[in-house]
């Protein structure tokens, strides 16, 4: 009676949950059109989503990426932590993409409260006990989201389920992962030149590149340090992200003043 009770709960669980909080991470083909409009996106800083990996947009950081299947062989809570645009979230859909069949990962989008965490732990729990293989649950950290260390402890009490975080690093200070039932796997992000480097080939390799000569025109106009994103965009774009950011303002001003 216990373990019917138990299952009905949790299929409660799942049917409330999915597709509001749960979402399957799945495969799919991508039409030229739709390609060529990822890309504009992608390139210009918008948030990362499976999609853009699906594309092939991103070069991929294999060094980054065996760190994260290093991680998950010690630990079934791997965390990938760096200052917002070092490319946590794109990193993180580079590993799920090849990480497990597309039925046993999942992304979670919101983690409103304890109540929803655990709402959410019940959901993916009993749906990786019918499916009999484990899960690998994608949580990309919202600044708003305090639950979430809630969430993982819950979720990794469920036998077979691996939990992967992305978190910006004073989300990161701010939680509180002691209890967690597994060991906890820390990856830090930051963007060094010899990575630099690998990446603008990459890109090279993807695009028409023509604003720069060679990556070393393109790092010491990048500064030789900062955020992926920043360096992305000023390679892409041929200008750095705060400059559009700044004109953007500017034409809204100007059109406010007329």
């Amino acid at each position: 009676i216990l373990g019917i009770g138990q299952f009905l709960a949790g299929r409660q669980a799942f049917h409330r949950e999915w597709g509001m909080s749960i979402h399957a991470v799945v495969d799919s083909e991508i039409a030229d059109d739709d390609r060529e409009k990822l890309a504009s996106e992608f390139y210009m800083g918008v948030p990362a989503n499976y999609l853009h990996v699906l594309a092939d947009l991103d070069v991929s950081r294999d060094a980054k990426v065996a760190a994260l299947q290093s991680g998950f062989r010690s630990a079934r809570v791997v965390v990938i932590h760096g200052a917002s645009g070092q490319g946590k979230t794109t990193l993180a859909y580079r590993y799920l993409s090849g990480a497990c069949p597309e039925a046993c990962r999942f992304r979670i989008s919101a983690v409103r409260d304890r109540g929803s965490a655990a709402s959410i732990a019940s959901a993916i729990g009993s749906h990786t006990h019918a499916l009999g293989a484990p899960s690998l649950v994608f949580l990309d950290v919202n600044p708003h989201d305090e639950a979430w260390p809630e969430l993982v402890r819950l979720l990794v009490s469920h036998t077979g389920v691996r939990v992967l975080v992305s978190v910006r690093e004073e989300d990161l200070a701010r939680a509180d992962l002691s209890g967690t039932p597994s060991a906890v796997e820390k990856i830090g992000l930051s963007l060094d030149e010899d990575e630099a480097r690998r990446i603008y080939d990459g890109l090279v390799a993807r695009l028409p590149l023509n604003q720069y000569l060679g990556f070393d025109d393109a790092w010491a106009a990048f500064g030789g340090g900062g955020p992926l994103l920043e360096f992305v965009h000023r390679v892409t774009q041929g200008q750095a992200l705060a400059d559009r950011l700044q004109g953007q303002v500017q034409s809204i001003e100007d059109r406010v003043r007329a």
